[in-house]
């Protein structure tokens, strides 16, 4: 006969588990309980040692970071071969942790120590600028929908990344910017509360802005370029009426000097230098969108007109690349575009070029690495970041990595490392360039601008 045995009761699988997470949930909840109270009985100490003049937090932290460093050689013994100050003095490994860092932290780095001190001291100022040779875009200022700004940023088109440079002393939508001789120079603009006449300069080797000399009227929408060794500025609005004056900035003496005026007031108006003359076109003259064009030359100081664009552009983006003048989107007075067209000077000439994948009014343009870049504006609905590249080879438009932040009525320019070097001014006149200020500049990088 069957007798059967004891019954066993089995605890189901997913209890079990159950149970032990619980468990382990409550050892976890203690051990975070004991770790609150080690870090609130640890800041009364340091506290306390502080009071007392015992021990600084600096010295605190210092002996701490001594600690777990110790023991982290003691886990993981090694033999050092050289010294951190061998470190230091190797060529290269200095430059690469200062890039990285950036001027601020390297001005510190230069403070901190007198191991580091001199290694520091023989980093090339213009450690802001990457180290290849095909330039950046710097964009500057602008309006987001909501403020003027006074925020700065650069692109590399080889790492196709942004970063961030020291802002401006003021905001500024509208602004003008030109850079002569290492130096990015700032005109008017609008701080939402009224035109401006100043202007600031930023020093690439230093990555410092400095006020310098505010022009002879404000100008709000004016157009601006560097010719040989002057800055000049066209039209704007200065908080009453549309101008078509025009003046020049001379760095050595910093002073700014009137020029003949233009046939229309412009507002909104761009400008590009090609073969040593400003070319002045579109914008605005209170009662319509234009799309006349004129030709000023800093040598005879007089104003020749040109063949008007095929559409009236406000606010467009105009640039020199690949000796013609290139002119991007704008504002025809009824429609926000997205066109673009070309001038050939030696024909005399406009050419439809293909059209940008956005529409853009009020956007900026730069020529760095070969291409086109055209950076935000406004698509008649909201502020962009996004960018555009233009191959001049394949006559085609594609993506580019978008700025930090969204904003029309920004300036751009572009920078390259060897214009900031600072080589002496004897070897710039032995290669027969044009300097002020002491470093020099050559029309080739204005057409860039």
């Amino acid at each position: 006969m069957y007798q059967p045995g004891p019954r066993v009761i089995r605890t189901p699988v997913h209890a079990a588990d159950k149970s032990k997470s619980v468990k382990l949930q409550r050892i976890l909840d203690s051990h975070r309980r004991q770790i609150v109270d080690i870090r609130s009985e640890l800041q009364v100490l340091r506290e306390c040692l502080d009071d007392l003049g015992l021990l600084s937090r600096e010295k605190f932290l210092l002996r701490a970071h001594a600690a777990a460093f110790d023991a982290m050689l003691r886990a993981h013994p090694c033999k050092w071969d050289v010294s951190v100050a061998d470190v230091m003095e190797a060529p290269g490994i200095i430059h690469t942790i200062t890039a990285g860092a950036g001027l601020p932290a390297t001005r510190a780095l230069r403070v901190a120590s007198r191991m580091t001190s001199q290694a520091v001291a023989d980093v090339p100022p213009n450690l802001g600028l990457p180290s290849h040779g095909a330039g950046c875009a710097v964009c500057i200022g602008g309006f987001n929908g909501a403020q003027s700004l006074s925020y700065v940023e650069l692109f590399d088109p080889i790492t196709a990344t942004w970063q961030t440079l020291p802002p401006m002393a003021e905001r500024r939508a509208g602004a003008s910017a030109a850079v002569l001789g290492g130096m990015v120079y700032m005109c008017g603009g609008s701080n939402d509360l009224q035109c401006l006449n100043s202007m600031e300069r930023f020093d690439i080797l230093s990555g410092s802005w400095g006020m310098m000399a505010p022009m002879s009227d404000s100008r709000e929408g004016a157009a601006c370029v560097a010719v040989g060794s002057h800055v000049y500025v066209f039209g704007g609005f200065n908080g009453l009426r549309f101008l078509n004056s025009a003046e020049r900035f001379d760095p050595c003496s910093k002073k700014w000097v009137p020029l003949p005026p233009m046939a229309e007031r412009r507002y909104r108006g761009a400008a590009a230098v090609l073969g040593g003359k400003i070319y002045v076109l579109g914008g605005s003259d209170d009662l319509r969108c234009l799309s006349q064009a004129q030709c000023f030359d800093p040598a005879s100081g007089t104003w020749e007109s040109l063949p008007p664009m095929d559409v009236r552009r406000d606010g467009a983006a105009l640039v020199s690349f690949g000796g013609n003048l290139n002119v991007v989107g704008g504002h025809d007075g009824r429609h926000y575009l997205s066109s673009a067209e070309k001038f050939d000077p030696r024909a005399s000439t406009w050419t439809p070029l293909p059209p940008m994948h956005e529409r853009r009014h009020r956007a900026a343009a730069a020529v760095v690495a070969g291409h086109l870049y055209v950076f935000g504006g406004f698509d008649g609905i909201s502020y962009l970041n996004s960018v555009e590249r233009f191959d001049l080879e394949t006559e085609r438009w594609s993506e580019a990595p978008p700025m930090q932040i969204r904003r029309a009525w920004t300036a751009a320019v572009s920078v390259h490392r060897w214009s900031a070097s600072g080589l002496p001014t004897t070897r710039w006149s032995r290669l027969g360039l044009k300097f002020a200020d002491g470093m020099a500049w050559t029309e080739m990088q204005q057409a860039s601008v």
